[in-house]
């Protein structure tokens, strides 16, 4: 059920107007904080089994829990941010504009070398190199000939944007619409 890039499962049930959210022990270890932070806002459930309860396997252990659909909104970032994480943990590699950024690298003719360090203005995270950086922190979303190369940051979500000129480099950065937890 649950695999590299999935650790969340959308459950609806059409009949009784219900639904909840599936998502892997693992995962829900990794946000365990999150997932108690959250609890206590919500005050107590009105329907069974409440908010939060484990499914377990044969051998008594969990290997899913079920969320509320009121958990997930309040959760939901934590979540998938922690999705994002256990992907590049377990070896994942994100699919990048890598054609656009070689035809990029082949039209450079600035007076500089470039550089593949990012760095994030919201969260600091940074690397010297996002091509070999083992984390790998940051996802190219786009890049062009013109010197532009857009990267998201997988730790907050903010999308940064690298434009080239001929005698330095300019950062920009838009933050994302609604902050992660």
């Amino acid at each position: 059920m649950f695999d590299l890039e999935t650790h969340i499962v959308h459950m609806k049930d059409v009949k009784a107007q219900r639904e909840c959210f599936l998502v892997s022990a693992e995962l829900g270890v990794r946000c365990a904080d999150a997932l108690q932070g959250a609890l206590p806002m919500l005050g107590p459930s009105t329907e069974v089994p409440g908010h939060i309860c484990s499914c377990n396997g044969a051998d008594g252990k969990p290997f899913a829990y079920i969320l509320s659909r009121e958990l997930w909104n309040a959760v939901k970032y934590d979540l998938k941010a922690g999705e994002k994480e256990l992907f590049f943990k377990h070896g994942g590699v994100v699919q990048e504009s890598l054609k656009e950024f070689r035809d990029f690298l082949s039209q450079w003719d600035f007076d500089y070398d470039y550089s593949g360090s990012v760095h994030c203005p919201n969260c600091g995270r940074e690397t010297g190199d996002w091509r070999t950086d083992p984390t790998h922190p940051f996802a190219l979303s786009n890049a062009n000939t013109g010197g532009l190369l857009v990267f998201q940051c997988l730790n907050c979500g903010t999308t940064i944007r690298l434009k080239h000129f001929k005698d330095e480099v300019v950062c920009e950065h838009t933050l994302p619409s609604r902050p992660r937890a």
